[in-house]
């Protein structure tokens, strides 16, 4: 895939994560009741798997951004952006350790 169009899926996925985040989809959680299944973060968890970690959390500071120009408030959306930054860290890091391990047991 050329950069170019990478970029752009990166831009759709970012759009459409503040799309969403706009309609408010939110399904309740089925055993705690106050927590709420979000479907917003799904595009930038989808960028990432697509073209990679790097534009994985830029779609999510697009997202970071629409939220925070949106609400007027930083707080509430970046606690969203970290969350979802480290869960990308999180996958980007267990995908590293686990081709690594992948590896030395086929060499051993």
């Amino acid at each position: 895939m050329k950069r170019t169009q990478k970029l752009s899926l990166t831009a759709v996925m970012g759009a459409t994560a503040i799309i969403t985040s706009l309609m408010k989809i939110e399904i309740p959680f089925p055993i705690l009741y106050y927590l709420k299944i979000d479907f917003a973060e799904i595009p930038a968890y989808l960028t990432y798997f697509l073209v990679g970690a790097k534009l994985g959390i830029l779609c999510g500071s697009f997202h970071f951004i629409g939220l925070a120009l949106r609400s007027g408030d930083i707080l509430g959306p970046l606690m969203k952006y970290l969350a979802e930054i480290s869960n990308i860290l999180g996958m980007f890091i267990g995908a590293r350790i686990s081709k690594k391990r992948v590896i030395e047991i086929g060499a051993g």
